[in-house]
């Protein structure tokens, strides 16, 4: 089964504690898996941030002189 692909989204509402008690291994590992992607993510989302603004500030550089 993939995890990525599975319908279970652990930030798409708020659960109580007794659903955390009805939790089976399979959704708590596609909840990890979803963490981890989200997380992911977001880090993907800042290196390329983080890249394009360096390849900004080059050509501004260049410009510049």
């Amino acid at each position: 089964m993939n995890l990525l692909n599975a319908p279970f989204s652990p930030g798409s509402e708020e659960m109580s504690d007794s659903d955390f008690e009805t939790l089976t291994e399979e959704d708590e590992m596609r909840q990890f898996v979803r963490f981890c992607d989200e997380i992911l993510v977001i880090l993907n989302n800042r290196c390329a941030s983080v890249f394009l603004n360096a390849i900004d500030n080059k050509f501004t550089e260049e410009e510049k002189n």
